[in-house]
């Protein structure tokens, strides 16, 4: 489910390079979190 999800903001998103950074950390910070959890 999550990575279909990443595959579909990718394909969205493949020439703002800006705003797949942020997502990428986006994610990172949300698989800590869930890691703390």
């Amino acid at each position: 489910m999550f990575m279909i999800i990443l595959l579909k903001i990718t394909k969205k998103i493949e020439n703002n390079r800006n705003f797949f950074i942020i997502i990428a950390f986006t994610t990172i910070y949300s698989i800590l979190i869930i890691c703390l959890l």
